[in-house]
């Protein structure tokens, strides 16, 4: 099974974490390219002109994993890192 992860926002920053989890459980973890013009050209083309910039180069790295044929990819919902005080 392959899992693909964007480089993209917090789900990048946390790929140290999430490689260890999937790797323990035996999944092939596939990350998107590098960040180019044409990943942020590609995002830009989808969402509308008010979109800031990080959420159009994330939608360039999803569309970059859908490319190279994963069919899962690891997006969850982080609510919050502050831990419970």
């Amino acid at each position: 099974m392959q899992i693909g992860i964007p480089r993209a926002l917090s789900y990048y920053n946390y790929f140290p974490f999430w490689y260890g989890f999937f790797s323990d459980l035996g999944i092939e973890i596939i990350l998107s390219d590098i960040t180019t013009k044409q990943t942020m050209s590609a995002g830009s083309a989808l969402v509308v002109p008010e979109t800031c910039l990080p959420i159009k180069v994330y939608v360039g790295h999803i569309l970059n994993l859908l490319d190279k044929g994963i069919d899962k990819i690891f997006v969850p919902s982080i609510q919050s890192i502050a831990p419970n005080i």
